[in-house]
């Protein structure tokens, strides 16, 4: 695997790394990582992807992970040693599209019958696109539990909309990507987070966005658990400080929670979160520190299957919620060396991380570490 990195962030480094990597003979594909400090504008950054002849994918993040080191600027370009495929879906943000039946198309033309073991689906989406769960539920859909799924939310911690998907055609928002790569993987996920509430009925919901928990104003109920555990008051000012050390856990049956993290609140009392949340579904308020999560890891990867060693790897991707690695801080990079002790892991810190072993439903969390060994 062949990497380029420019720690500045620099549109003309930018340009530079990937004709580069265009003429390595081995290299099928860029996988761009870059961080949302770089203040890349679609009108100069689009021309200079369409000129490149090989595939270009990826994402503007508020983090990237460069040999095991999350940074707030720069760009990573991985020059992947396979062709990649890449499958974009815009819309994100509506209620009436059939995501089915715009994935439906690549999914035939992607279906290799008994050999989709031997490739891995990257997902990249803009993270604060309101219809995250319903695309994701559309690839269960049209590509089954027979392949394994990795990837994140791309996307400012401004919270602002703007373009953060890297496309062969350019940038764009509110979109998806879905990237083939005819490659092994063993993936998987850990988060740590411990319950400090009973289920709360969320009784009114709409897409991302709690409206009310128990009929009363989202807010209200979420904030009293919160100042009760931690004895400081939800404010605007310290609104987001507060709810990245206490995310929201969606009960599932005989799987790990799907953990939620309330963004910001808006002035009628609701909680806006990364991904939706269920109307009439069940939520719990957890809590968790650097010491429980990290624990979480390790477990996770003693766990891991035995017959992927990491010295058999060509590269270790890892994508981490963005309110994760603010509560980790500096310690941040404990964890990601636990993924691969002998190789450097790259990636991006997320809003919102998508992973399927294969065998799993495939999801969206927030707040949560999820990894990809790549062979």
């Amino acid at each position: 695997m062949k990497t380029r990195f420019d720690p500045k962030g620099s549109p003309a480094i930018f340009s530079r790394m990937m004709k580069e990597l265009q003429d390595e003979p081995d290299v099928g594909g860029l996988l761009v990582f870059s961080c949302d400090a770089n203040a890349w504008s679609p009108e100069y950054i689009t021309p200079m992807v369409q000129t490149i002849s090989k595939p270009v994918f990826g994402g503007i993040f508020p983090q990237i992970i460069y040999e095991n080191t999350a940074l707030d600027t720069g760009t990573l370009i991985l020059g992947l040693p396979v062709i990649p495929e890449v499958a974009v879906i815009s819309s994100l943000s509506q209620s009436n599209i059939d995501y089915t039946g715009e994935i439906q198309p690549y999914a035939e033309i992607w279906d290799l019958a008994d050999h989709s073991s031997d490739e891995t689906l990257f997902v990249f989406v803009d993270g604060l696109s309101k219809s995250i769960a319903k695309f994701i539920d559309s690839l269960f859909i049209c590509f089954g539990l027979e392949r394994n799924f990795i990837g994140g939310g791309a996307g400012s911690l401004s919270f602002q909309n703007k373009p953060c998907l890297i496309t062969p055609d350019g940038l764009v928002s509110e979109s998806a990507i879905v990237v083939r790569l005819p490659v092994q993987s063993n993936v998987g996920f850990a988060h740590g987070w411990i319950p400090i509430s009973e289920s709360i009925k969320a009784t009114d919901t709409h897409f991302n966005i709690i409206k009310s928990l128990e009929w009363l104003p989202a807010l209200d109920v979420y904030g009293e658990f919160v100042q009760s555990h931690s004895g400081q008051a939800l404010s605007s000012d310290n609104f987001y400080e507060l709810a990245k050390r206490y995310p929201l856990g969606i009960t599932k049956f005989e799987s790990e929670m799907i953990i939620r993290t309330p963004l910001l609140a808006t002035p009628e009392k609701e909680l806006l979160c990364i991904g939706e949340i269920p109307k009439s579904g069940f939520v719990r308020i957890l809590t968790g520190t650097p010491d429980s999560l990290l624990s979480a890891t390790t477990r996770a990867m003693h766990n891991r299957p035995q017959n992927f060693p990491a010295k058999t790897c060509i590269t270790n991707i890892c994508f981490t919620g963005i309110s994760r690695a603010l509560l980790f801080g500096d310690q941040l990079k404990r964890e990601l060396d636990i993924i691969n002790p002998t190789q450097p892991v790259y990636g991006a810190v997320t809003l919102g991380e998508i992973v399927s072993k294969g065998t799993d439903y495939p999801e969206l969390f927030n707040n949560t570490l999820v990894w990809g060994m790549i062979r």
